[in-house]
């Protein structure tokens, strides 16, 4: 009876240790979890991780211990490692925990952990696995119209204007209707179609929601361009070159667009401006080529050899096959362009001196008194041959590239202070749109380095 006894109470005790083993294991796997997710809060993503590793191996199926480590890989710079462990937690599709109120918990949920892989695939630019997300957040949450647009964005990137993208686009629509940046998103796949009936149609409802919208007076402006109306197109286009997603684009067309109507100074300074604004997240890389080879085109035409040249060497170390650039190189002269321009700008004093008064008397004027500047230009007083009480207030500049408005207006007081009839501005350079406006109200007579070059060669004048 005793041994009995003794069996039994050994029996017991054996038990509940085992009992007692037992429930300081899960405590223990418990507590480690929560240690782990301290750490991830506290920023010390290497240990969370190293402690999670350990965690997984005891519990493969964990979605929660895959969260906080994937979080934790992401931090520490290996995004392969992070796309994995979220691809884990899809494959487990369990999203529920016995953690009390874990810290930076985040969204962890089948939408909250497809959004994160989302986003993950887009810092390492894998389009293909970003469009493929966004398909399957569409599903999750239909009712979101942040899915649809976006893949609708990544299509007309990729320059894709397809009745696809379309589709998407009338999803977003639907979803969240009189959004204006949707309807000029709409209005400018249809311009890419050459439906301009159509695109002036989506155009015009963005801008009744927002009058002001760039993006959709881009639309209106090429949609105007390419059937000829010239007028309306340079409203639209000039208003359109602050528009975020289309202000290179703009340029570009504001540029071509002067081409065509034989106005290269202007054309010139629009081309300066498409070549140096970046390209947008919805414009093609494309852009940035064909906006340096019209810059180019049109210094050519304009009689800057050397540097319509520079600029066609640029995109054919870039771009070998780009149109006819090889052929454009050839036959640009890049040693005997520009020579009488370069000599005025780096001339001594002396000689620049020398070559203004040339100037002035190649425009038929008789000089009067010429004097430089501190920023070693010239301004000058001439009469006319012809009619001696007729007096000129000239300035003749160097070294500005392109002459801002209120360098005209400098002109203005100084005409205003010899009580000069007329005033005639002459650059190097060329003028902004604003600085022509500015001379048309005032009278003043333009100068531009290209008209300025064959003043110079008519003269002779050389450093």
């Amino acid at each position: 009876m005793d041994d009995i006894m003794i069996f039994s109470l050994v029996t017991v005790i054996f038990g509940t240790g085992i009992i007692i083993f037992l429930s300081s294991a899960t405590l223990f796997k418990k507590h480690k979890l929560s240690d782990a997710i301290k750490a991830f809060a506290g920023g010390n993503y290497l240990s969370a991780r190293q402690m999670l590793e350990k965690l997984i191996l005891g519990e493969p199926r964990n979605s929660l211990a895959y969260w906080y480590s994937a979080r934790a890989s992401f931090e520490l710079g290996d995004v392969n490692r992070a796309l994995a462990e979220l691809k884990q937690i899809i494959q487990i599709h369990n999203y529920s925990h016995h953690e009390k109120e874990p810290e930076e918990l985040g969204d962890f949920s089948e939408v909250g952990v497809h959004r994160y892989l989302r986003d993950l695939f887009t810092r390492a630019r894998m389009d293909n696995n970003v469009f493929a997300e966004n398909q399957v957040l569409m599903k999750l949450e239909p009712e979101n119209p942040e899915y649809p647009f976006s893949i609708a964005k990544m299509l007309i990137k990729k320059g894709e204007f397809s009745d696809r993208t379309l589709s998407f686009l009338a999803t977003t629509n639907q979803i969240a209707p009189n959004n204006p940046v949707t309807e000029q998103l709409i209005s400018f796949v249809f311009l890419r179609q050459q439906k301009f009936d159509k695109a002036v149609h989506w155009a015009q409802k963005a801008l009744q929601t927002n009058p002001g919208l760039s993006d959709a007076l881009y639309v209106l402006g090429e949609a105007d361009f390419a059937q000829k109306r010239f007028d309306s197109a340079r409203s639209h286009l000039e208003k359109a070159r602050f528009s975020e997603l289309y202000g290179k684009s703009a340029l570009f067309s504001l540029s071509r667009l002067l081409v065509s109507q034989g106005k290269l100074s202007e054309a010139l300074e629009y081309a300066q401006k498409a070549d140096q604004a970046p390209v947008s997240s919805m414009e093609t890389s494309e852009l940035e080529w064909d906006s340096k080879y019209v810059h180019a085109l049109v210094l050519e035409r304009i009689g800057k050899g050397k540097s319509a040249h520079d600029l066609y060497k640029t995109i054919f170390s870039h771009k070998p096959d780009y149109r006819d650039v090889a052929e454009k190189m050839k036959m640009v002269q890049a040693d005997k362009a520009d020579d009488l321009i370069k000599d005025l700008k780096t001339a001594r004093n002396d000689l620049f001196q020398s070559m203004g008064e040339s100037i002035v008397n190649q425009l038929g004027l008789s000089l009067q008194k010429i004097e430089f500047t501190e920023d070693s230009n010239l301004n000058a007083i001439a009469r006319s041959k012809d009619t001696a009480s007729d007096l000129y207030a000239i300035f003749i500049r160097r070294n500005i590239d392109l002459i801002q408005a209120d360098q005209l207006e400098k002109l203005v007081r100084f005409q205003h202070s010899i009580n000069a009839k007329h005033a005639i501005y002459i650059t190097a350079g060329d003028f902004v749109s604003e600085a022509r406006q500015a001379a048309e109200r005032n009278s003043i007579r333009l100068i531009p380095g290209s008209t300025l070059e064959s003043i110079l060669n008519k003269s002779g004048s050389r450093s």
